[in-house]
């Protein structure tokens, strides 16, 4: 999961560079190399984040409806 996030935002993110920033191709690869590497050390940590969340969705849902009644 962390090598196929990496990869993707390292992908987008140059490109995007390239075209807003009108960067060099060196310089956009760098940007992108950059933020790939912050992405693969955050997706285990928002996977795991999302994961927790999706567990205290109906705990969440009970206490929501459960006072508006």
């Amino acid at each position: 999961m962390q090598w196929v996030t990496g990869i993707c935002v390292s992908y987008y993110v140059t490109l995007a560079a390239a075209e807003l920033f009108d960067f060099s191709p060196f310089v956009a690869q760098a940007v992108g190399f950059v933020i790939a590497m912050v992405a693969f050390e955050a997706a285990p940590r928002f996977t795991r984040a999302a994961g927790e969340l999706a567990a205290d969705i109906p705990c969440l849902l009970k206490n929501l409806l459960g006072r508006n009644r």
